[in-house]
């Protein structure tokens, strides 16, 4: 007797298709949820610094997040002339500033084969377009015997921008230059007279730089000085009376050298805004 066979009426096998589809969408579902978060194109942790190889710096320095989550902020770290150090906070994309609540920074600087690193301390500096009481940019100015060396790496431990704290970190930070062209460029801005920054000024300051003449000082950063007082031009920090420097024939007093370096450049470059010390007084 023939066997007769089961055979799936049309219904059935449209039914039996959908079944299939539905159970391999779901498996493709299953793994595209584990795959992603492992993905190479996805990471986004960089040699464990934290820093971006396909960002551009905007200011030719190296660019490092802030926070392992997406979307996330970023800060560049760029060494200049006369051994200057400038942390700035940039905005998701690395291009445009980003302003937060100013305060001192704590930098810690490692030459390469250098077990112990140079602290550096970080005064806000804010840039023109930078809210009241804000600042997106901070600078401090490293040991001479750093000015030059290649590849330094530097870690700010602790970086306040809203209610996080963060720690960022540059594995490699490359110099403009050599020790003799920092020293070149540093001496070139205060030497060299230009816009309200005559050669009277330079002869008053002893025809040297901030870098040598204030090298043994200690700088003491007040950003809410509560008495009366004089205020550095730049910081809006409580000045010190070692620093003081000429400029139009009038002595200012500033918190810390990197200032006095700002200060010389905008009185150069930008003499219209240089206001008399009087405005700098605190009530």
């Amino acid at each position: 007797m023939a066997r007769r066979k089961n055979r799936l009426s049309p219904e059935e096998r449209k039914r039996a298709r959908r079944v299939l589809v539905v159970m391999c969408g779901a498996i493709v579902l299953v793994l595209l949820l584990f795959v992603i978060p492992w993905a190479p194109w996805d990471r986004q942790r960089h040699h464990g610094e934290g820093e971006h190889e396909h960002l551009v710096a905007p200011h030719g320095g190296t660019v490092a997040s802030l926070g392992g989550s997406d979307p996330h902020d970023h800060a560049e770290a760029v060494l200049g002339p006369g051994g200057s150090l400038t942390f700035n906070i940039l905005r998701r994309d690395a291009r445009a500033h980003r302003a937060i609540d100013r305060q001192v920074l704590t930098a810690w600087v490692r030459a390469a084969g250098n077990d112990k690193p140079a602290k550096v301390l970080l005064v806000p500096m804010p840039q023109p377009d930078d809210p009241a009481g804000t600042t997106s940019r901070f600078k401090g100015r490293l040991a001479e015997s750093l000015w030059g060396r290649d590849l330094l790496s530097v870690t700010v431990p602790r970086l306040a921008v809203e209610n996080n704290r963060y720690r960022v970190e540059f594995a490699e930070v490359k110099s403009p230059g050599d020790l003799a062209s920092h020293q070149a460029q540093q001496r070139g801005l205060f030497v060299t007279p230009g816009g309200k920054y005559g050669r009277a000024d330079i002869e008053a300051n002893g025809n040297t730089t901030a870098a040598a003449k204030f090298e043994d000082h200690e700088a003491d950063h007040d950003l809410s000085p509560r008495k009366a007082g004089w205020l550095c031009p730049v910081a809006s920090a409580r000045s010190e009376p070692g620093f003081a420097w000429v400029v139009a024939g009038q002595s200012y007093r500033f918190c810390c050298s990197p200032c006095v370096d700002e200060f010389v450049r905008r009185a150069k470059e930008q003499p219209n805004g240089i206001k008399p010390p009087d405005a700098y007084w605190k009530r």
